[in-house]
């Protein structure tokens, strides 16, 4: 069989995932089935969130990599129904998500997958301010911790909008932000143990809060495992 005759530690092109999807689907195989799903998987789009990681198409090995790949994985997830993969295909898909400068080439969609694609960049957009709705996470009874998140807030300002920050982690926001040299610096070391640990009760919560909604968000129900 075809699936024998892959290995999976080498990626393989995304005709042949499709390839996969549709013989496993047409004679009802699984097992091709789920090889397509676990590579798509293995690029990053997964559905929990315990094993969600900023996804680099380019740097995964699962898939070989090609302009567009996941515009070519939403089409594939869409036609055939795979609301695990789709969610986090469509985030990674929204130009904000991207460190650099994703080109929107949303015309090598299908229909279907576009009209969704929108509506959830919509729902996206109006959570812009929630990546950092941490700066009101803290105690105020600390004149030096007030001082320095007064600070954070105007530096804020000068921070352009990533949807990849709706599901950073506090460790990521002190990495990007907290290090001498950043390309925009706040001052995150300066707050106090106690604020620091309000910051990031919050973050989490915030974090997990941006997940469970992310499938509703693009209109697909709640998280198919």
């Amino acid at each position: 069989m075809f699936i024998q005759s892959l290995n999976v530690n080498e990626p393989i092109s995304i005709d042949q995932v499709e390839a996969l999807m549709h013989v496993g689907n047409k004679y009802e195989v699984k097992l091709m089935k789920d090889e397509a799903v676990e590579r798509m998987k293995d690029a990053g789009l997964v559905s929990e969130l315990a094993e969600y990681k900023e996804v680099n198409l380019e740097l995964q090995r699962s898939i070989e990599y090609q302009e567009g790949l996941v515009f070519d994985i939403i089409n594939i997830a869409v036609k055939y129904r795979l609301r695990e993969v789709l969610p986090v295909a469509f985030l990674v898909a929204c130009p904000d998500y991207s460190r650099g400068v994703l080109e929107s080439r949303s015309g090598t969609l299908s229909r279907t997958a576009r009209d969704i694609w929108l509506r959830g960049r919509e729902a996206l957009d109006s959570k812009k301010d929630r990546p950092f709705s941490w700066v009101d996470a803290y105690s105020k009874t600390h004149d030096q911790c007030h001082t320095v998140m007064n600070n954070i807030k105007k530096g804020i300002q000068a921070v352009p909008f990533r949807l990849r920050r709706l599901l950073y982690k506090w460790n990521d926001f002190t990495e990007e932000f907290g290090r001498e040299g950043a390309d925009t610096y706040l001052n995150i070391q300066g707050l106090c143990k106690e604020c620091r640990l309000a910051c990031l009760k919050h973050v989490t919560k915030q974090r997990k809060l941006t997940w469970e909604e992310l499938p509703s968000d693009f209109g697909l129900g709640a998280w198919r495992h």
